[in-house]
């Protein structure tokens, strides 16, 4: 009788233990299925959302640049852009930001910008005739990318700089285009928009 029950507490206790695997393993069955079924198709849903709206965003800048400019200052564009590397060690920004009227810290050269925004801001200084400036390639050079972020307290590029004092990234200088106020800070750095000389043509014919 007591090798009986023995026999059976052992059945028992087997049977509970598959079982508890059994149901173990259906969970994670369950748990892979709504990882692959759910969960994966929102992250991809999510992450294809963002990459639509950065498209757009940049489409949208760059049409409206495209519609604004004209081939006369695109023609005029004589690539006299001052094109400076970042020098190892140099770390003083407020001497950096202050070297011309004009700087540009962005991703790329303004020849040849390496994303949509930093185009973007080389595109809008263009059509107001500013040729002249100093750029910096953050691509080339992390510490410099992470130093003039906490030098700003701006957490993207590109950065524009006038006369030492920051304006702001790509958003605020298309603003300060659409709102005119671009015009006016540029004749404060004793620059004159190519913008104001096109207007003139215009009403004199």
């Amino acid at each position: 009788m007591l090798d009986t029950e023995k026999g059976f507490v052992k059945d028992l206790d087997s049977y509970l233990s598959h079982r508890g695997t059994l149901e173990l393993r259906k969970k994670e069955l369950l748990h892979m299925r709504w990882t692959e079924r759910v969960w994966m198709p929102i992250q991809k849903n999510i992450r294809d959302h963002q990459c639509v709206d950065e498209e757009k965003m940049r489409s949208a800048i760059l049409h409206y640049l495209e519609h604004c400019n004209t081939k006369t200052l695109h023609n005029t564009y004589k690539k006299q852009t001052r094109y400076l590397c970042a020098v190892a060690g140099q770390t003083d920004f407020a001497d950096i930001v202050k070297k011309d009227k004009v700087v540009v810290f962005m991703k790329g050269t303004p020849a040849k910008p390496m994303c949509g925004f930093s185009n973007a801001v080389v595109q809008i200084l263009r059509m107001h005739g500013v040729d002249q400036y100093g750029a910096y390639n953050v691509l080339d050079d992390q510490d410099l990318r992470n130093g003039v972020k906490a030098f700003s307290n701006w957490p993207t590029i590109p950065q524009v700089f006038f006369n030492g004092e920051f304006v702001g990234g790509c958003d605020i200088l298309l603003q300060m285009h659409q709102n005119g106020d671009l015009v006016e800070e540029l004749h404060k750095l004793g620059i004159r928009s190519a913008l104001l000389d096109k207007e003139k043509d215009g009403k004199s014919k």
